[in-house]
């Protein structure tokens, strides 16, 4: 749209609130038509008008000012449109102009040489009420007009025929007056169609603002119901997860169990066949057992009736237990396990199970993801501020910035990450974990550069600060 143009609905609204705006100031017509007829009739009265003359004429211009009456009482209870807006000023323009003509033509009751003072009275309630006309009608000039034109049309052509000085001078002044105050009508009609259109275009905008309020809230309605049927969800799963899972950890542990004794030999010899098999078993069944206390930790985590059971141990100990259960992974793999932990690591105050979990979940994982000939490196710090870090850093393929909060949640993987053996459950559970110890989980990556995963224990983690974690597991 070119600047400055209006757009085509802001001329029609504008045109049908001046029309309202008419319609508004056309209460009371009535009224001032009875007073113009009391006046005009008892300056005709006066001149010696015969009483049948006044009454006839002042019957039709009864007759006319209730014409009006009607059409605004029709108006008021019909719906203006932009259809039917132009018919409705059409007709009460015609009648203005009716009651114009009946008061014009009262003039030509009097006689041509009659009673001034007579003639002065009937001037001045006309230019009065053509005043109050063009005063009251500025949004629609025509209507004030053409009630002044054919009134003061009339009353000039009255006096003319008088013929004489006097009446001359009344006529010129007639004319004067009725040029004055159309060229005054044009000028308020313009002012008032501005401050309508002015007005329209902020009804416009509020419109608009209360559009998109109402979107806004639709929005939010519609979020915080997909947010309560998630919650629902996400209820639900972690119901059935726990369930699923309590139900399949029983059985598990009956199989590990049996196999464990089957290899033990307590039902007899087994040949080396046998043995393989019973071994394969085992790895399987640890392995899955591993996978269903994976999801249970997750499913109690997200339930809220996970129970963290501090307790203080030296760390550096508890890590050297960690490296034999993925050893074996790390050597059919052919990658290198390094570790890095200074001697003055403090003793940590934590799960001692669940913080086992979280570094063999972080080994395992960048084993996992490390090609052949690769290293994975295991550093421990302890901060000046009191904060102890466990990092597990590798020299896989690494992973874009935008993909690291995807694969910290449950069941998501990279598309690298679907080409390996797992469920997208260890770096999820590790991030819970340390958050539940009042900690934090970050992972810095980037495309060919490996990956670092790190574990962040806060200050009161530490032994000689054990009392705050104690009060938050309880």
């Amino acid at each position: 749209m070119v600047e400055g143009e209006e757009r085509p609905d802001i001329e029609q609204r504008v045109y049908l609130e001046r029309v309202r705006v008419f319609f508004r100031h056309a209460v009371g017509t009535q009224f001032r038509s009875a007073i113009a007829i009391f006046f005009v009739g008892l300056s005709l009265y006066y001149a010696a008008v015969p009483l049948w003359s006044i009454g006839v004429w002042a019957g039709i211009f009864a007759m006319v000012t209730a014409g009006l009456a009607v059409v605004e009482l029709r108006y008021r209870h019909a719906t203006l449109t932009p259809e039917n807006a132009k018919t409705w000023v059409a007709v009460r323009v015609t009648l203005g102009m009716a009651t114009g003509i009946m008061m014009g033509v009262s003039p030509f009751l009097l006689p041509a040489h009659g009673n001034v003072a007579s003639e002065l009275m009937i001037y001045v309630v006309l230019i009065t009420g053509v005043s109050i006309t063009f005063i009251g009608y500025t949004t629609m000039p025509a209507y004030s007009i053409g009630v002044a034109s054919t009134s003061m049309g009339l009353l000039t052509l009255s006096f003319l025929r008088a013929q004489d000085r006097f009446h001359y001078t009344l006529a010129v002044m007639v004319v004067i007056s009725l040029v004055f105050l159309t060229k005054k009508a044009f000028e308020a009609s313009r002012t008032s169609t501005e401050a309508v259109r002015v007005n329209e275009r902020l009804k416009i905008v509020n419109e608009q603002l209360q559009t998109e309020v109402d979107r806004r809230h639709e929005a939010e309605r519609e979020a915080r119901i997909a947010r309560d049927v998630a919650l629902e969800a996400s209820s639900a799963k972690s119901d059935f997860l726990a369930n699923m899972s309590h139900e399949l950890r029983t059985p598990m542990n009956a199989v590990m169990g049996f196999s464990g004794a089957l290899r033990s030999g307590i039902a007899g010899p087994l040949n080396d066949k046998q043995t393989e098999y019973i071994v394969d078993i085992l790895n399987s069944g640890e392995h899955l057992l591993t996978l269903i206390n994976d999801l249970l930790d997750l499913s109690k985590i997200e339930a809220g009736k996970f129970e963290v059971k501090p307790e203080s141990f030296d760390l550096p100990e508890q890590i050297g237990r960690c490296l034999p259960l993925v050893r074996k992974q790390a050597e059919a793999g052919g990658v290198a396990i390094e570790i890095d932990i200074p001697d003055d690591m403090p003793v940590l105050h934590a799960d001692r199970r669940l913080v086992m979990q979280m570094v063999v979940n972080l080994l395992s994982n960048a084993i996992k993801f490390t090609p052949r000939g690769g290293q994975v490196t295991l550093t421990m710090r302890h901060a000046a501020t009191g904060t102890v870090t466990v990092s597990v850093t590798d020299t896989g393929p690494g992973m874009p910035a935008e993909d690291i909060p995807r694969v910290l949640l449950p069941f998501e993987q990279t598309e690298l990450g679907k080409t390996k053996e797992g469920t997208g459950l260890g770096l999820p559970l590790v991030k819970r974990i340390a958050e539940l110890h009042g900690g934090a989980f970050a992972l810095e990556s980037a495309p060919g550069e490996g990956t670092v995963a790190t574990i962040h224990f806060p200050g009161d983690a530490v032994a000689a600060d054990k009392g705050n974690l104690q009060a938050r597991a309880n």
